[in-house]
């Protein structure tokens, strides 16, 4: 059985054509694993989580602060707790009580310092694994990666991209004391911790380039995060595929996808979400964060957790995207209808949203 996998990518201001950074990912897990928003209460601060509603943590989220955080499953050569926590629920954590990204690169790290990760983090199955997380706010991004109770973290100056393989070498700006130890004799976090043969399975090197490319040029924009992550790469289904669709040998599928405009001139975030599998035939619904509440643009939906209906949204989506990934190659204009609709829905956002209006826009495209 091929891994999930995921991909996650972040383009600083200076890269970005609205002069605000951008973080997106898509979260790629069991095809029929529920994945629903939860607007969630914390002991520091509220978030606004992607959830696989079977446990309490987020493939990613963002809090009343504008800290990002987006998870990737990394396979190292040390076996993972199995009784350890899983990485989405210390994602959830790091939300609640980091104020910056600097403060949740802190928080992880001290975490998988004093406290054992793994646990079986599959819907169905079992599978065991670390984690990696790029972690952003409105003037920082980092990426920290994990193995049992070491990491490295490496602050982000230009785009970046993670994916299911572990990518930090000797140039990490902070660390456990054994990998910084090991630094000074230049030894590389990745070739200390990595299982080669789990890169090669899950092809993370492969779609992190692909991600990347996407954004790397001067003027990405929010569309362009978000087609970077309805790209399908060389085939529609395989392991090399940022949307990703399973396959015979690959088991895993994209349940959820977020991309998130941080704007820190205005301390003001715009959230767009799926609340559906398949970005590629899926829109990104929009919400807002100000002055420091969370504020849903798409009120289609029961934003509480546990919730029920919200569940119930997403599997009808499920039925519905695969019905249009059937027809959506025969259907040359499904693409057009879908960026036409996105398109709309961006500039809706961008001014005094009307809810009502952002609302007949999803609901015309998932009726056509």
């Amino acid at each position: 059985m091929m891994p999930f996998m995921c991909d996650t990518l972040f383009v600083p201001s200076s890269h970005a054509a609205s002069g605000s950074a951008i973080f997106a990912k898509n979260s790629d897990r069991h095809p029929d694993e529920p994945q629903v928003m939860t607007l969630a209460p914390g002991p520091r601060w509220a978030s606004l989580l992607s959830r696989p509603v079977w446990m309490k943590g987020a493939e990613m989220g963002i809090n009343a602060r504008g800290v990002v955080i987006g998870n990737e499953a990394v396979f190292p050569r040390s076996k993972p707790a199995r009784d350890g926590v899983l990485g989405m629920d210390i994602l959830r954590l790091a939300l609640e009580e980091s104020a910056t990204a600097e403060e949740a690169v802190d928080f992880i790290g001290h975490f998988v310092e004093t406290r054992s990760q793994g646990g079986n983090g599959a819907y169905r199955g079992k599978l065991f694994y670390d984690n990696s997380y790029l972690v952003a706010d409105f003037t920082d991004a980092w990426i920290i990666e994990t193995a049992g109770h070491r990491w490295a973290a490496r602050r982000l100056t230009a785009p970046a991209s993670i994916s299911n393989c572990y990518s930090i070498g000797t140039d990490f700006d902070r660390s456990d004391p054994v990998t910084a130890a090991g630094k000074q004799h230049g030894y590389s976090f990745r070739s200390q911790v990595e299982n080669r043969l789990y890169r090669f399975i899950t092809q993370g090197d492969f779609r992190r380039a692909c991600s990347l490319s996407a954004v790397s040029s001067a003027g990405a924009t929010v569309e362009t995060a978000m087609a970077a992550l309805r790209s399908h790469g060389p085939r529609v289904r395989g392991a090399k595929s940022v949307c990703m669709h399973g396959g015979l040998l690959v088991t895993s599928a994209t349940t959820a996808s977020m991309v998130v405009e941080l704007r820190a001139a205005e301390r003001r975030a715009i959230i767009w979400f799926t609340a559906s599998p398949m970005p590629c035939v899926s829109l990104f619904r929009p919400a807002v964060l100000e002055n420091g509440s969370f504020r849903p643009l798409w009120e289609d939906y029961d934003y509480k957790e546990g919730s029920g209906a919200a569940e119930q949204y997403w599997k009808h989506r499920r039925s519905a995207t695969r019905e249009l990934e059937r027809t959506s190659l025969a259907d040359a204009s499904l693409a057009a209808r879908r960026d036409a609709a996105q398109h709309e829905l961006i500039r809706l956002a961008a001014g005094p949203a009307n809810p009502a209006e952002i609302g007949k826009v999803v609901r015309a495209f998932e009726g056509a």
